[in-house]
């Protein structure tokens, strides 16, 4: 059953019941570019919606937990749907709300998939817009009523405790990139080679929940980790809902402004949970560590107004850029023309959206988060060009192995190499200290000839024995 209150966070191991044939959807959209994405035809990728569900008759009913405090949500992802145009002076990083009716259709037959949950499969739906009313602009419908919420920013609250904890964060280890399938997951290991602090903790959700590896074992809480989010895209924190240890660390995450149900109901759930740190939609000064830097991004979208994080090893100017999903011209320190000696990908090496790039140091290294066959396309074969022109090497990606999990390991001073494994015992689940072959003895993967590796050529493996796990 799910570790949190509303049904639709429940863990893979649970898909929330959905038994409505008809009904009414509250549904958000954020635009991240202009004009109406419908109207030269229908687009490229499906139109993605948070959703609040309600009776046929339009009124919010109880959700599985039988209250209306945490009303039924759901994704819908419309594949040929004409949305009406909203409002003249809606914005990219605004958020438009339309009202369906959706109808339970048979498979080949629909025009949206319904997910009850993140995990779940897609209901196939019907659609049609609702006669209740014109799209509104920042505003859901007077029938929802998201539950307010007072949010821990780092300006009021205990900023020093956390400056404190931010500056002991121990990166000497390296950086990780996990196998999430499609979704990002990252971790700054400490001295024991065991992650510090994960920046963003996420994963394969809705119709690419497949691409997330069976084999994982878990991630790995001994140093009590920090988690930063880059932003609140669901493939960015959904693995919280995997493993329930993930929702007792304390979060650091951009102030949630928007109103999308799902976010905002995380959010809240979160912030009861566990210890919820915002930074405030208005403090543009990066906090600059011994260990970590952390910029706001300068742009409206959510992509583009969260946080980025940059790993440095203390007492060197070796640095590693992990942007999340943010373009690159909107990263205060990518503008400003720092030398990075590693860079994750932005947006899962998705289309990029300026010409700007983070400039590489000599033999700087290039990883790629991102889930094989994923639903998206990603990565861009554009987009590998680009970093290519701009001197960054041919990214390594995760999960492309063919042994799950296959994690992306860079040491400081190192090119990117495969490791797979995670022995599941102990409170080191992932025992991140045999995934370091230098240590353990395990093999690195045999290189893949073809697609956006690097080569990488494995030692003679060698026997590792039960107590070397934790």
């Amino acid at each position: 059953m799910s570790q949190l209150r509303n049904p639709f966070f429940s863990p893979p191991s649970y898909s929330p019941p959905f038994e409505q044939s008809e009904g009414m959807l509250y549904a958000a959209y954020e635009v991240v570019g202009e004009g109406n994405p419908t109207a030269e035809g229908s687009p490229t990728e499906p139109l993605v919606f948070e959703c609040v569900v309600a009776g046929a008759d339009g009124m919010l009913q109880p959700s599985g937990w039988g209250s209306l405090d945490w009303p039924r949500l759901a994704i819908l992802e419309a594949t040929n749907l004409k949305l009406r145009d909203w409002p003249a002076n809606a914005s990219p990083g605004d958020v438009v709300w339309y009202q369906f009716r959706y109808f339970q259709a048979a498979a080949g037959e629909e025009v949206g998939l319904l997910y009850p949950g993140l995990f779940s499969e897609g209901l196939p739906v019907h659609l049609k817009s609702a006669n209740v009313g014109g799209p509104s602009l920042n505003q859901p419908p007077r029938e929802v009523v998201l539950r307010e919420r007072s949010p821990n920013l780092i300006e009021k609250s205990a900023k020093s405790d956390l400056k404190t904890r931010l500056n002991e964060i121990d990166t000497v280890g390296g950086v990780v990139a996990y196998d999430v399938g499609q979704g990002a997951a990252h971790g700054a290991l400490g001295a024991c080679y065991r992650p510090s602090v994960y920046i963003d903790f996420g994963g394969g959700v809705t119709g690419n929940t497949r691409t997330f590896p069976k084999e994982f074992k878990g991630f790995c809480f001994t140093a009590e980790p920090l988690i930063i989010l880059t932003h609140w895209d669901w493939d960015h924190w959904s693995s919280a809902l995997r493993q329930k240890e993930a929702l007792e660390m304390t979060w650091l995450a951009p102030q949630l402004k928007k109103p999308l149900p799902i976010q905002h109901a995380f959010a809240m759930e979160l912030a009861k949970k566990g210890k919820l740190y915002e930074w405030p939609e208005t403090t543009t000064t990066a906090f600059r560590g011994k260990t970590l830097v952390i910029e706001k991004c300068t742009g409206k979208t959510s992509n583009d107004s969260g946080l980025a994080v940059t790993v440095r090893r203390e007492g060197t100017r070796k640095r590693f850029l992990i942007p999340g999903d943010a373009s690159y011209g909107h990263i205060p320190s990518v503008m400003t023309g720092t030398r990075l000696d590693g860079l994750s990908m932005t947006h899962h090496g998705g289309v990029l959206h300026d010409k700007a790039y983070p400039t590489p140091k000599r033999g700087a290294a290039a990883i790629l988060s991102v889930g094989a066959t994923n639903s998206h396309g990603h990565p861009r074969l554009g987009t590998i060009d680009f970093h290519l022109e701009k001197k960054w090497k041919l990214p390594l990606s995760t999960g492309f192995s063919g042994q799950r999990p296959s994690h992306v390991y860079v040491g400081w001073g190192e090119q990117p190499r495969i490791v797979a494994g995670g022995c599941g015992r102990g409170a080191c689940s992932t025992a991140l200290h045999k995934l370091v072959p230098k240590l353990a003895g395990v093999a690195l993967v045999p290189a893949v000839k073809g697609g956006p590796y690097l080569s990488v050529s494995a030692p003679k493996p060698k026997p590792v024995s039960a107590a070397t796990g934790t």
